[in-house]
């Protein structure tokens, strides 16, 4: 009796040691292959990503601090430490300007963006200002950090 259990466990185990083995052979077959075209990137994109760490609240000041890169074809680029809490944004985009990341704090920061020029890609940073009840908000005073 003790034998035909051992013997009906070590069958379920093979049974069950089939059917994984069948399962991830099955899902591999469902992926197809990357397309090397599909990953790399052509004469007019870069292919990129925002790099965004919260580096805590500064004690003098009682502001957040962020610290903001870049991964651009392979490369990290240090972009810089701002003042305020940063997030990437898709909207309200300057003309030639691709992306942008926000850094936000009580009403006023400054923005990285991604703009086109000539062909290249260059990253500016510029002033954020919501304004008040007496003063109109501003946005500009972009400076070129680099060229990719």
């Amino acid at each position: 009796m003790k034998n035909q259990r051992g013997f009906i466990k070590i069958i379920l185990a093979v049974i069950v040691l089939f059917l994984a083995a069948g399962t991830i052979y099955a899902m591999s077959k469902m992926v197809p292959p990357l397309d090397e075209n599909m990953i790399q990137p052509d004469d007019k994109s870069t292919a990129h990503a925002w790099v965004i760490m919260d580096l805590g609240i500064d004690e003098q000041t009682g502001m957040p601090k962020t610290q903001v890169g870049l991964v651009a074809n392979g490369t990290e680029h240090d972009i810089g430490t701002f003042g305020g809490s940063c997030a990437q944004q898709v909207s309200d985009l300057l003309p030639n300007e691709k992306e942008k990341v926000v850094c936000w704090w009580a009403g006023g920061g400054q923005e990285i963006g991604l703009f086109d020029e000539g062909g290249k890609t260059v990253v500016k940073v510029g002033d954020v200002d919501e304004g008040s009840a007496e003063t109109e908000g501003f946005r500009g005073n972009f400076q070129t950090l680099l060229t990719l």
